[in-house]
């Protein structure tokens, strides 16, 4: 609520939300989003199917992360990337932060919500940073990302050499696009 204070009145309405969060937080999300009165710039978003949410993404600006993941990469925020989002996420794990570095997207501390306001407010005023950022997200994801990169760890990992015909018949059964 505080970052859309900061925004001129005239682009307020432009500004549109969707929340997405886990079943355990629905009822609290839906909650806040009452109490901080924001029911006409806020849709909350209940199950979303990954073509659904591949959809969302395609034609979202930005994307907020704010979750805090131990370890391993965070799939929301590939996912984002890779739809070509401006994205702005907590900086736990540390991988959050390496996907979002060099100009990929903005990392923030944990439970600081003046850099997550901050961060937002550099992204909605600025839409060529937006586009841009959008931009070497999903070609930093095209590039490192991708069933080559995989194949070649999973290759590493397990010391099988069959496993690449395997996972080439699979990548020809199931085709991933990346917008």
């Amino acid at each position: 609520k505080t970052a859309l204070s900061h925004l001129p009145e005239e682009r307020k309405p432009r500004v549109q939300m969707m929340v997405m969060s886990g079943m355990r937080l629905r009822p609290a999300t839906r909650t806040a989003i009452a109490k901080l009165q924001l029911m006409e710039c806020c849709l909350p978003w209940e199950e979303v199917s990954a073509d659904d949410r591949s959809v969302l993404l395609g034609i979202s600006d930005i994307f907020l992360y704010t979750g805090t993941r131990i370890s391993g990469y965070i799939l929301p925020v590939l996912e984002a990337m890779a739809s070509g989002c401006a994205v702005v996420a907590t900086d736990v794990p540390d991988s959050t932060a390496a996907l979002l570095a060099d100009g990929r997207g903005i990392a923030v501390a944990v439970d600081n919500s003046e850099q997550a306001k901050e961060a937002l407010l550099i992204l909605l005023n600025d839409a060529v940073l937006r586009t841009r950022m959008g931009h070497q997200a999903r070609e930093h994801v095209t590039l490192l990302h991708n069933m080559d990169q995989f194949k070649r760890a999973i290759m590493q990992a397990t010391c099988w050499s069959g496993l690449a015909d395997l996972l080439d018949v699979m990548h020809s059964t199931e085709t991933v696009e990346v917008k």
